[in-house]
């Protein structure tokens, strides 16, 4: 008899018990396909128990090399694991299916809900830990079709839950100290500690062992800061920072609606200023005022040239008229604001990036062979005082600036 109809069987024989009525056995026994004796068998003395049945599959043999592969946490997915599996066994048995039905039926494989384990929130100190991240390879279209694509830096203190993003061109060792020292100069001071995951620009994990490389060291060392790592596959341990790049996606709006790559900052700046002012929904307050009770508890910044060191073939200068200031035999431009305003110029991989006081103004992706390089935003910015706003100001100064790019004469 199979499974459904002996437990339709047992529901019936213990119905008939409830209300205390004699079954009619030979009714029953043509009903389900039994002998009589045997229903009055199961009336009396209820029903066997089901014989467990061991059953043998063709993927028993493999299992222990199946679960090994998959992992506790289940870090290699079934269909993952399927085609390791056959290109290590040309002779591995069934299909993908049948082995999907198998590590599922053993519990092998689990759910992302099944896997999930606590994780309760937690409060940090003021002035304990900065969390930092990258929010890699964000890509904006202008109006004119052109691609502007930053990483950006995207760090948070694990108290106040105020955000700074810091867009760079690169993201190596050299870029990501450079945006620690911009984002702790914006917040006026340091923690005891970083936290970050296993970026290749701050630890090396080839190896058992995971090493920081020798310059996040020394910087440690210089500014008195540890920068920890945390566990592999663990992104909640930094969830803080994590959480505070959803804000990032915002970006995304403003695709083909930028008009130059100038613009791209600007909208961070914006995003990251809305961030901090709005009320945070863990904590109910605006994290702009959080931090203003957790700054008395930060340490006091390095001074200002030993941070100024970190940043490789920086030099200073005083923004003339032209908006133009030198690096490496080239010119590059600033928003009208900073003239006459002492700026730092430093290069990066495939750019140039300019500050002043601590804070990036302005960013160039390097163009060959180009000696003259305005931001069009910032030559627009300087012919508004000269022309007004005509309606053909934009022309006029993509047509000036292509000019000067042919050229490439000194502007200064």
């Amino acid at each position: 008899m199979g499974k459904a109809k002996a437990a339709q069987l047992s529901a019936e024989i213990n119905m008939l018990k409830h209300f205390d009525i004699k079954p009619n056995f030979t009714k029953l026994a043509v009903k389900y396909g039994m002998d009589r004796h045997t229903v009055s068998k199961y009336y009396r003395s209820g029903m066997p128990p089901r014989q467990k049945r061991n059953r043998v599959s063709q993927y028993d043999p493999y299992r222990e090399e199946i679960e090994a592969l998959i992992g506790e946490d289940g870090d290699v997915s079934i269909v993952a694991a399927y085609k390791a599996l056959a290109h290590m066994h040309p002779e591995f048995p069934g299909n993908y299916w049948s082995f999907h039905s198998y590590v599922r039926a053993r519990g092998i494989w689990k759910s992302a809900r099944e896997r999930m384990k606590p994780h309760p929130a937690y409060e940090t100190a003021p002035g304990e830990m900065f969390q930092f991240d990258w929010k890699e390879d964000v890509t904006l279209t202008t109006s004119k079709g052109e691609k502007v694509t930053r990483q950006i830096f995207s760090l948070v203190s694990a108290y106040s839950l105020y955000h700074v993003f810091v867009c760079s061109v690169g993201k190596g060792t050299d870029d990501v100290i450079r945006c620690l020292i911009d984002a702790i100069r914006q917040i006026g001071g340091l923690p005891r500690r970083f936290l970050t995951d296993n970026m290749a620009a701050v630890c090396d994990t080839r190896g058992k062992a995971k090493r920081k490389v020798p310059r996040i060291v020394q910087f440690e060392k210089d500014v008195g800061a540890r920068v920890e790592l945390c566990k592999v596959r663990t992104p909640q341990t930094k969830g803080k920072v994590e959480s505070g790049n959803r804000f990032l996606n915002r970006i995304s709006a403003y695709d083909g609606r930028i008009e130059s790559a100038g613009e791209f900052e600007k909208i961070v700046a914006r995003i990251q200023n809305d961030a901090n002012a709005k009320p945070n929904q863990t904590t109910g307050i605006p994290p702009a005022l959080l931090l203003k009770k957790e700054i008395p508890r930060l340490r006091p910044l390095p001074p200002a040239m030993l941070l100024e060191s970190y940043v490789p073939g920086s030099t200073c200068h005083k923004v003339p008229a032209t908006l133009l200031v030198p690096h490496g035999g080239c010119l590059y431009s600033v928003p009208p604001d900073y003239i006459g305003k002492t700026v730092r110029v430093f290069g990066m991989a495939g750019g140039v990036a300019i500050q002043h006081n601590g804070s990036t103004i302005a960013y160039h992706e390097i163009a060959e062979g180009r000696k003259i390089n305005y931001n069009l935003d910032d030559y627009i910015g300087a012919m508004r005082g000269k022309m007004g706003d005509d309606g053909k100001i934009e022309e006029v100064s993509r047509r000036n600036i292509e000019m000067l790019g042919r050229i490439g004469g000194d502007a200064e």
